[in-house]
């Protein structure tokens, strides 16, 4: 079942459902990558777990960025492959920190030997790989595949124009009591007119 039918059978927000449907995606994409990073791991285990995990991320990161770009995040805004690509390689050296992190605890806090222990170095790469992809889709979504800029609703800004703030209504009834008196004055003035005579019709009656 595609993504989008299976999102729109849970009773969520439009928000959560933009969520859920970029970390299923994410989480394809993460779950190749990490078939990437485990393959390229064991192939380079045999010079050391740590540069082994280096390798292994580099070649990762690669591929990673490639999908992300281009099926998980390919709705959001672009700003340009040499600062997403710069962006996304630092962010991940910070997830791949996590997991040297992890890794280091197996070795030198745990004891374990990349002779012996290839397992227990395996279950420790898993759970790197579980929190550096937390932290990374993340760190994706608020540093390197930005949301694209929201259109303008215009109806709203046509409601909020014609709004108006308490010293603008007090304004506008200024006005208005403004114009009603001139109106009167007006009103009362052409209606005195009449009565009044003027100095020659006066001098003409005599």
């Amino acid at each position: 079942m595609h993504f989008d039918q299976i999102i729109k059978r849970l009773q969520v927000s439009e928000r959560i459902q933009r969520l859920l449907h970029e970390a299923m995606k994410f989480g394809t994409v993460g779950a190749i990558n990490a078939v990437i990073d485990i393959v390229i791991f064991n192939i380079f285990l045999p010079i050391g777990p740590l540069k082994a995990k280096v390798g292994s991320t580099v070649v990762a990161t690669t591929a990673s960025y490639i999908m992300n770009r281009h099926w998980t995040f390919k709705h959001r805004d672009r700003s340009g492959m040499r600062r997403e690509y710069s962006m996304f390689f630092g962010l991940n050296l910070v997830g791949l920190g996590i997991q040297l992190v992890v890794l280091g605890a197996a070795k030198y806090g745990l004891g374990f030997s990349e002779d012996s222990d290839r397992l227990a170095f395996n279950i420790a790469n898993g759970i790197g790989i579980a929190l550096g992809t937390v932290f990374r889709f993340w760190s994706y979504r608020k540093y390197v595949f930005k949301a694209a800029p929201a259109e303008p609703d215009l109806a709203s800004a046509a409601a909020a124009a014609m709004t108006l703030s308490p010293m603008s209504e007090a304004d506008a009834l200024a006005e208005e009591l403004e114009d009603a008196a001139r109106e009167e004055i007006e009103h009362l003035t052409q209606s005195r007119s009449p009565n009044l005579v003027r100095p020659d019709d006066a001098r003409t009656r005599r």
